[in-house]
């Protein structure tokens, strides 16, 4: 039976801010991984994960994984850890040799780490960086369509946090000019066969309506059944546009797909995600975005596999909405130094990545 909770999943996109000279960037904890072709579908996986698919209604009773809105739990809203007011929009920056300082190549500095675990939470809870404004949505709790958020980097900060994952894949879009972000809810973009299990193979036209005609900004003019029983919606936001991210010269594209893996055992092996065909390297995502993009383009592609907590377990379930567990924010500064140095970050879990952004032509 699964344990009741109710949670959201909140759209954040949040602001980019490291000093320059004297300040080290944080350091990876679980190091980003570009993975590597997949070269074969196994039979099966080992140590497989039983637990409930990422689905409105699904995750518990009257619940469901993300949802527009802040994050709620059960006693999410002040029994637990207190705000810590040192959270604020430099927290990712310290000087360099200090003690909560470490080489980019090293491991983290224990309590940087736990402000990043915190962090989080608190940008979920809407309590910190109100620089950033509200967050932008990118979630729909009642028809679980995607909304995608397209955004110039100008004069404004923003934010966009995804925060909930238990299946959910998270696809953002950034350059040195703007960013594109959209959550893909699991069963209604996957669908599903006759035995009720999420498809992962490739090839289905009902996938391809639901999240690679997206991604072109293509409208679906004769929506096709996927086997689960929310229907179709038109998706909100548009889609990829093109000249914002395809300049090889100034623009270096990254892509990041954070997306579920099938077991607990060697999670950055790409055979282990759940839908290397869609959402792993060279698969359907990845090929259509850079198809989007246009030829001699070659964008960095990153996918960041995650553990999604099962909701089936109560100790799981516990920890949901506690730690950076199936959290990811982007954030963009348009003066992360004080200086007017423009930066954009992603923070995938504990994968850290941050960018400079420069000034616009005169």
């Amino acid at each position: 039976m699964i344990a009741s909770v109710l949670w959201r999943l909140v759209a954040v996109l949040h602001i980019a801010l490291l000093p320059s000279a004297a300040a080290s960037v944080l350091p990876d904890s679980q190091p980003h991984v570009a993975l590597s072709a997949r070269q074969a579908d196994p039979d099966g996986f080992p140590s497989a994960l039983c637990q409930p698919p990422c689905e409105l209604g699904s995750c518990g009773t009257g619940g469901s994984c993300p949802v527009a809105g802040g994050l709620l739990r059960r006693g999410l809203a002040g029994s637990e850890r207190p705000f810590d007011p040192s959270l604020n929009r430099r927290l990712f920056t310290w000087v360099a040799n200090s003690q909560d300082s470490a080489a980019s190549s090293g491991p983290r500095a224990p309590k940087t780490n736990r402000l990043l675990k915190n962090y989080h939470v608190d940008v979920a809870r809407g309590l910190a960086d109100s620089y950033y404004k509200s967050p932008l949505i990118c979630a729909d709790r009642t028809s679980e369509r995607p909304i995608s958020q397209q955004i110039v980097f100008g004069a404004s900060a923003f934010q966009i946090l995804v925060a909930g994952h238990i299946g959910c894949t998270t696809v953002i879009v950034a350059s040195t000019k703007a960013v594109w972000m959209t959550h893909f809810w699991e069963s209604y973009s996957n669908g599903k066969d006759a035995e009720g299990d999420n498809l992962v193979n490739g090839g289905d036209p009902a996938f391809n309506q639901r999240v690679l005609m997206f991604l072109r900004g293509q409208a679906v003019t004769n929506p096709l059944p996927n086997g689960y029983p929310r229907p179709y919606r038109p998706p909100q936001g548009p889609g990829i546009d093109k000249t914002l991210f395809n300049d090889k010269s100034t623009f270096e594209t990254n892509i990041y797909v954070f997306t579920p893996t099938t077991i607990k055992e060697d999670i950055q092996k790409p055979e282990n995600l759940k839908y290397p065909a869609r959402y792993g390297t060279n698969g359907e995502v990845h090929t259509t975005i850079c198809d989007i993009l246009g030829p001699d383009i070659f964008p960095r592609f990153t996918v960041v596999p995650y553990l999604p907590l099962n909701m089936s377990d109560p100790v799981e379930e516990a920890q949901l909405g506690t730690d950076e567990r199936g959290s990811v924010l982007f954030q963009y500064d348009p003066d992360s130094d004080g200086k007017g140095q423009r930066r954009w970050r992603v923070l995938l879990e504990n994968t850290f990545k941050v960018k400079n952004v420069p000034a616009p032509a005169a």
